[in-house]
């Protein structure tokens, strides 16, 4: 199999090709493919450069290429795990391709959708999608998606059905289509990462049936294209299967350096998920060969790793979140505008409407986290107040009633004293909290009142 000298080589000639283009259909579909040989590669760029050609297609009113551009955004949204925004770019670029009568885009996005189906559980609505992706791919003759849905249903078979025999069977016949096509388009780096994960799902596939030899061939055959094309994610992935082999031929020390290194590469990918189950495979082995104190050290990372995706869910920042929103209300301005030029009206205020309550549920969110801020905030100095106002109240009853000298009541005026002042300090901490609080709301105001001019 050929493999390009350096895939950088490549992305830096579409790269350059793209800043020499000016704005038109081209350089969408030129941004689109730049978009596809990032996913392999840089997640992040490869989003940019798809939201990039989707807004520059939306402007150019070049449908063909906001739907592409749909798809490649969703399939990035759905690889880290924001599911329900990649469904809604895929619906979006679902309805463009009927209305184009487009059945290969139909095709590949129903493909997709069922992607996303499988992520939430809904093994029945995958399946379906995947038959009908395959027979629209079968009328059409379009081989590329045809391995892919032949894929699809391979791993559903696979992890849903556990059905390892009728997996095979839909991998072997996307193998067969693959090699044709990597005899026609050989060095692909996006093609190249989709073999390899083939031959780990059949590798995986083999172990289900406890032929490890074969299991052993087809992962070893993945790691190696994984390595050639810098595929950190699938070689963890495959690097973790090939230790639950090692360890069923009880080879425990090729075993363990596997879990490591395949954990390292879960660091370095940057995908928890990935992590966890690496986690959770090496807890299982180190259990079952009596190491329990690697078995603790890998249930100690994972319990720390689901306390970072916690932590990041809960604490996502609010410059992050503008920037989304921000991004978001772009995307619609131009869409508003497009809609604008080919005078469809209703479609506009409807948007329009979208766009305001979209506003409206922002500046609730954020009224909500700074309302929780400062009711915590000032809640803890008025304990104080509370609890120094009931000691003072009980010290004078205590002093009406004391009987004691002058030295006792001296102590229960000091204690009087010395309150007071915790009272006035945490008086005052209120005060500054409320303060804050009210310059916080003018400035907001403020903002407002520019932005309406």
């Amino acid at each position: 199999m050929s493999i390009p000298v350096s895939k950088d080589e490549t992305l830096n000639v579409l790269r350059a090709e793209i800043a020499d283009l000016p704005d038109s259909q081209k350089k969408v579909d030129k941004l689109g493919a730049l978009a596809k040989q990032l996913f392999v590669v840089n997640l992040s760029e490869s989003e940019q450069a798809a939201r990039t050609a989707l807004r520059l297609a939306q402007q150019l009113g070049y449908r063909d290429g906001e739907a592409s551009a749909h798809v490649h955004v969703g399939g990035v949204l759905n690889r880290i795990n924001l599911s329900d925004e990649g469904m809604q770019h895929f619906l979006s670029a679902l309805s463009i391709y009927r209305e184009l009568n487009d059945l290969i885009g139909i095709a590949g996005t129903i493909n997709n959708i069922g992607m996303i189906q499988k992520t939430l559980g809904k093994i029945d609505e995958t399946l379906r999608c995947f038959e009908e992706a395959q027979s629209l791919n079968e009328q059409t003759g379009n081989l590329p998606f045809l391995a892919i849905n032949y894929g699809n249903l391979g791993v559903i078979y696979l992890e849903d059905k556990n059905d390892p025999e009728q997996a095979l069977h839909y991998f072997f016949k996307s193998k067969e289509i693959r090699e044709q096509l990597s005899r026609e388009k050989p060095g692909d780096i996006r093609n190249l990462s989709m073999d390899a994960m083939l031959l780990s799902n059949i590798g995986c596939a083999y172990i289900k049936r406890n032929e490890l030899d074969r299991a052993d061939e087809f992962l070893q055959q993945a790691l190696n294209l994984q390595r050639d094309i810098n595929d950190q994610l699938g070689c963890g992935k495959s690097l973790m299967e090939l230790a639950t082999i090692r360890h069923k031929q009880q080879k425990a020390d090729e075993s363990i350096a596997m879990l490591d290194e395949s954990i390292e590469l879960a660091l370095q990918s940057g995908v928890q998920e990935l992590e966890l189950h690496v986690c959770d495979r090496a807890i299982s082995i180190f259990q079952e060969i009596n190491n329990p104190a690697r078995a603790l050290e890998f249930a100690l990372r994972a319990k720390d790793i689901n306390q970072q995706i916690f932590n990041k869910d809960r604490s996502k920042s609010l410059a992050e979140q503008a920037a989304r929103f921000d991004m978001e209300r772009k995307e619609k301005d131009l869409e508003i505008e497009r809609l604008k030029n080919v005078e469809l009206k209703r479609a506009y205020d409807d948007l329009a409407a979208a766009q305001k309550q979209l506003i409206e549920k922002e500046k609730l969110a954020t009224l909500g986290e700074l309302a929780t801020e400062m009711t915590h905030e000032i809640q803890n100095p008025l304990n104080f107040v509370n609890n120094f106002s009931e000691i003072n109240a009980e010290l004078v009853r205590e002093l009406h009633d004391s009987d004691s000298n002058s030295s006792d009541k001296t102590n229960l005026i000091n204690d009087i004293e010395q309150n007071s002042l915790q009272i006035l300090q945490h008086g005052k901490r209120v005060s500054e909290i409320v303060k804050r609080l009210m310059n916080h709301a003018e400035q907001a105001r403020r903002n407002s009142t520019e932005n309406k001019t």
